[in-house]
């Protein structure tokens, strides 16, 4: 196709686009009825003309002749490698991930667990869909387009070009329905989050294994290769504020800058994207290497974008920038490994999920050439173990690992004392997680759903984790970060490994802060022993809940409560207080008091028995907790409460061990 050249024609065309792609208000947002030629002009706008290769499609663009201009720019673009280390890891070829594909090619789609009918068989998305349950969450991953990938495995599997036809489709659809805002927007279309996901996780691989197939179509080719600028001055320009989220977008500004070099804005977003990840590297990371969200599901999440930055960044020759994140990268990592219970799952601390860290860490042990890791994810069966002891300390995350040994079967706890966090918080201050003799017994109760409502609030809250509750003192959150490590948080030096630490309570809403929860944790082969201390300036009642793992069933014995799996008897949980307590079990309460839940997986929960123990109303007191293997050592235990502490006798062997614990 030819036809005469207009003067200023590719300022015209650009006011076409602008009018019919860009438009703010939602009826300006449709496709031209040229849109392969208003793309062409897009990207001759934007593209750098002193790029080797390009200068045909220049060429073809300024004699009018649009026809060999769009064949010029699509071969120069199909004909050049895409960097690898750009690209996600490839999916793997299972059953539900082409059910997956096929119900997306039908216009179905499930995300963290629920299913939706977002469009008719032959007909287009609807992109603001909220799913069954009008859910954010649920549109904001339906704008991210991971299905596209699961339609092309479905493609590669079974040879049908319908499905890269509808691919195809969809894709244009959305590209000419919403083009992207003027400033930062929190929509399903362009929060910055699924604009960052949405490019270098879909639109791009799509792209690298569909590019020239004529099912998949010029214009959409056309569309990814202008989407790149369009996501990359997006993300340069109304990226999110910090966080988890930034990290992300701040990665795929990178990887959009080296996948597509020939922009002229590309060296200023890499350029951008290097400054601010080395700021956000800083800002976000203690130096004991928790991410300060302090979430174990974060701290994966936010790694990894960390280290596909740095793929990108030594792919792009970036050294210095590589270089200043490398040491960072390794204390992120060496602290997911530290972590990790013994089943090989990690802790599910703020708004996570069940992360398999050990899984994970596998190629991470040989990225770094860290056979430690490899030690301590492999149960000690390769690799090289840690040096000193298996217990940690991490004084900025403000968090204690306990752990007896690096087996399967060893003893495992997580303490948590430190900040709120810088996001995703959870009211969890002092909560016990605990596993013994490889057995998942104290549980922290994940987070669930993001939603405004008493299931977000319960998981939220401090009653789904193991802290105590007051009828009139209330937990003050701490600060969301600390600028400073945490002094005497555990001590490894005895018989027990122990942490401890207090918060203080403040009566009612605004009252004086005129009261003190102090606790203290020890660990021995095969148990576990809490202590408690509340002094109140004023008498108040407390409740204290235990949250068991939900494939324990918990049953009363004169010694206190046995917990017991499919196979039998795993634990016996005991108590001792000056005070006297009353004790029940709740297990998956939905009326009244949500009480009794447990969430593996967002959108998912599972009942599960908490233990609740509720004081007289006093000034003061002791309370003792013991939690002893079934498979332990250990043949009886008798355990006492002092003025301010607790003792523990455990007979082993025909041999009385004696100790003390005095919380200060």
């Amino acid at each position: 196709m030819r036809r005469p050249i207009e003067i200023f024609r590719v300022s015209a065309v650009l006011l076409s686009l602008l009018c019919a792609g860009c438009g703010l208000r939602q009826e300006e947002a449709v496709r031209p009825e040229n849109p392969n030629e208003v793309l062409l002009a897009e990207l001759a706008e934007s593209l750098n003309p002193e790029i080797e290769g390009l200068q045909p499609f220049f060429a073809c663009w300024e004699e009018g002749d649009v026809a060999e201009a769009q064949e010029a720019v699509l071969t120069y673009f199909r004909n050049r490698e895409i960097p690898e280390a750009a690209l996600p890891e490839p999916l793997p070829t299972e059953q539900a991930l082409l059910v997956s594909g096929l119900d997306a090619w039908r216009g179905s789609f499930t995300f963290q667990g629920v299913k939706g009918q977002a469009a008719e068989p032959d007909g287009p998305i609807d992109w603001e869909y909220q799913g069954p349950q009008g859910s954010n969450e649920w549109a904001w991953f339906l704008n991210r387009h991971a299905f596209f990938r699961e339609m092309l495995l479905l493609y590669e599997v079974q040879g049908h070009e319908e499905f890269v036809n509808r691919l195809g489709d969809y894709l244009v659809d959305w590209f000419w329905k919403y083009p992207p805002p003027d400033r930062r927007s929190f929509s399903a279309s362009w929060r910055a989050l699924e604009a960052a996901r949405r490019y270098v996780d879909s639109w791009l691989p799509v792209y690298a294994k569909l590019r020239g197939n004529p099912a998949f179509g010029d214009e959409a080719e056309l569309a990814v290769i202008a989407g790149a600028a369009r996501h990359a001055n997006y993300l340069r320009d109304h990226h999110h504020f910090g966080g988890n989220h930034l990290v992300t977008e701040m990665m795929a500004l990178a990887a959009i800058s080296v996948v597509w070099p020939e922009f002229r804005e590309a060296p200023g977003w890499l350029d951008y994207a290097e400054e601010r990840s080395l700021e956000e590297m800083e800002r976000q990371v203690y130096p004991d290497g928790a991410h300060k969200e302090l979430a174990n599901h974060y701290q994966w999440i936010a790694g990894s974008s960390f280290q596909r930055l740095y793929g990108i960044l030594v792919g792009a020759d970036a050294g210095d920038a590589a270089d200043r994140i490398f040491p960072w990268m390794e204390l992120i990592w060496d602290y997911y490994a530290w972590v990790t219970r013994p089943d090989g799952t990690g802790p599910l601390n703020n708004d996570s999920d069940l992360e398999p860290n050990a899984e994970q860490l596998l190629p991470l042990a040989d990225f770094y050439f860290r056979p430690d890791w490899r030690y301590i994810a492999t149960g000690g069966e390769e690799g090289e173990r840690p040096a000193g002891l298996p217990s940690r300390v991490f004084p900025w995350a403000g968090q204690v690992i306990l752990r007896t040994d690096w087996g399967p079967l060893g003893d495992w706890v997580f303490f948590d004392a430190g900040p709120f966090g810088t996001d995703h918080q959870q009211e969890d201050r002092l909560h016990v997680s605990a596993s013994l003799m490889g057995k998942n017994l104290l549980v922290d109760s994940g987070r669930y759903v993001y939603r405004d409502d008493e299931w977000a609030e319960y998981f939220r809250g401090p009653r789904a984790h193991n802290v105590p509750t007051f009828d009139t003192y209330q937990r003050i959150s701490p600060d969301p970060e600390t600028f400073e490590p945490q002094k005497n948080l555990a001590d490894f030096s005895g018989e027990l490994l122990v942490a401890s630490a207090k918060m203080p309570l403040r009566e009612g809403e605004s009252g004086p802060w005129s009261g003190t929860h102090s606790r203290k944790v020890a660990l021995g082969p095969g148990f576990l022993w809490i202590v408690d201390y509340l002094d109140f300036a004023v008498p108040d009642q407390a409740n204290f809940r235990w949250h068991f793992h939900p494939d324990l069933k918990l049953e009363k014995s004169p010694e206190g409560w046995v917990a017991s799996d499919s196979e039998g008897p795993v634990a016996q949980w005991s108590v001792a207080s000056n005070l006297t307590l009353t004790g029940k079990e709740v297990r998956g309460q939905s009326k009244g008091e949500i009480e009794g839940w447990y969430s593996p997986e967002y959108n998912e929960r599972l009942p599960n028995s908490v233990l609740i123990f509720r004081t007289p109303a006093a000034t003061s007191g002791v309370f003792a907790w013991l939690l002893v293997a079934e498979d332990a050592d250990i043949d009886q235990a008798f355990l006492s409460v002092t003025d301010q502490g607790s003792r523990l006798e455990i007979l082993s062997e025909g041999k009385l061990h004696e100790y003390s614990l005095e919380v200060d």
